[in-house]
């Protein structure tokens, strides 16, 4: 770790967006014990009575589970058609909305051969933050397109009143209004819906890891070599019923490949 004190202020953040992840506690109350912030140290050991630093005994190392669920739904549209009184045309409203679908946090179990054994804890719920980014941008968004269609309602009555062919010219714009009227559907598709995380300190030596998730599908297994004293990272991810998992050794340059 190159910066232990940004590293806390780090961990301090995720555990309070995360209040009940054990693994960004426990790390929280280590980060302050190893840089003397005993002030810090007290503070959060009462706000956790529950909840110690874990501590990696000689000859163990770390191994982190980071675990990705499911992925964010695409945003669809949600088109309002509008009669415009006086000159017979219509015009539209298109709103980006989310309807799902959403899933909830299930952890990830994971198993070490002849070591400890745990299960991911929700870290940070993307599904959730999507929605709130779009509900605090739904006014500004209203507020655009109210003023859109009100501009076309004005051009289509000017269309129906100043010009010979007053119908024609309503039917154009009319089609125009409906057709040209589109919601802003950009989003972060790729991203996951939940996200979890989980530290175990394990026996050194080569092990098999096997991690299943919770509510059924695939699991997968894997063997994995811990140094003493070293990091090993594994990234799993859930899409439907598929689970593919990478391990990264924190302590040097090689990597592991995807398995499912």
């Amino acid at each position: 770790m190159d910066d232990p004190g940004g590293a806390f202020i780090d961990y301090k953040r995720a555990a309070e967006l995360a209040p009940g992840n054990p693994t960004l506690r426990a790390d929280v109350l280590r980060l302050a014990e190893a840089l003397g912030m005993e002030e810090d140290g007290r503070r959060y050991r009462d706000l956790w009575p529950e909840t110690g630093p874990v501590r990696r005994m000689p000859g163990e190392a770390d191994l982190i589970v980071l675990f990705e669920d499911g992925v964010l739904p695409a945003r669809r549209e949600l088109s309002l058609f509008i009669p415009l009184t006086g000159s017979g045309g219509w015009t539209a409203i298109a709103l980006p909305v989310y309807d799902g679908p959403w899933i909830r946090p299930r952890p990830l179990r994971v198993r070490v051969e002849d070591g400890p054994s745990g299960e991911t804890a929700p870290v940070c719920d993307l599904g959730a933050l999507a929605a709130r980014a779009l509900r605090e941008r739904m006014p500004a968004i209203l507020i655009r397109q109210t003023l859109r269609a009100a501009a076309k309602g004005a051009a289509t009555h000017l269309a129906h009143t100043r010009t010979r062919d007053g119908e024609w010219a309503v039917m154009f714009l009319t089609l125009y209004n409906l057709l040209s009227e589109r919601a802003d559907l950009r989003s972060w598709i790729s991203l996951p819906q939940q996200a979890g995380v989980l530290r175990l300190a394990c026996p050194a030596g080569r092990r098999r890891i096997r991690l299943a998730p919770d509510g059924g599908g695939a699991a997968a297994e894997l063997e994995l070599d811990f140094a003493p004293g070293g990091r090993v990272l594994v990234w799993a991810a859930r899409v439907g019923g598929r689970l593919v998992a990478q391990t990264v050794s924190l302590d040097s340059a090689g990597s592991g490949g995807m398995r499912d």
